[in-house]
């Protein structure tokens, strides 16, 4: 028996058994983010060449709207992107990190009490900290 066969004639996760190639269409399209019981909500990669990495943040809504936000941000630079945010439910500060082609690397301590945890003031902290895109 493969390992296609494997996974898809048992269910070690305790979810319904589906078939690997349909897992993965359906991943694919968004439908099915669970794979071996766990969510896979904390890494969200785009094929723009960001990808962009929440972790402690609370609020799922928060998370979509940054990831839009960063996505559009880094829509029009060449390489690969990495934007990484760091919550701590014992700090209100978040640790932002950017990383990108070429060794660059920066990092932010995002203030709430500055007003630094909402998507449009992310966004725009980005863009100061990157290079600017070629046009």
């Amino acid at each position: 028996m493969n390992w296609a066969e494997f996974v898809g004639t048992e269910s070690h996760s305790g979810s319904p058994s589906i078939a690997w190639g349909e897992w993965a269409e359906e991943f694919q399209r968004g439908q099915n983010t669970n794979f071996g019981g766990s969510a896979v909500l904390d890494r969200i990669a785009d094929g723009m060449g960001v990808t962009v990495e929440l972790q402690n943040l609370g609020d799922a809504q928060l998370c979509r709207d940054l990831t839009a936000h960063l996505e559009h941000a880094f829509s029009g630079r060449p390489g690969d992107w990495r934007v990484s945010i760091a919550g701590s439910r014992a700090a209100e500060n978040w640790e932002l990190r950017v990383e990108g082609p070429y060794g660059f690397e920066r990092s932010y301590t995002l203030s709430a009490a500055a007003g630094e945890h909402e998507p449009t003031t992310i966004r725009t902290l980005v863009l100061r900290l990157v290079p600017p895109a070629n046009p």
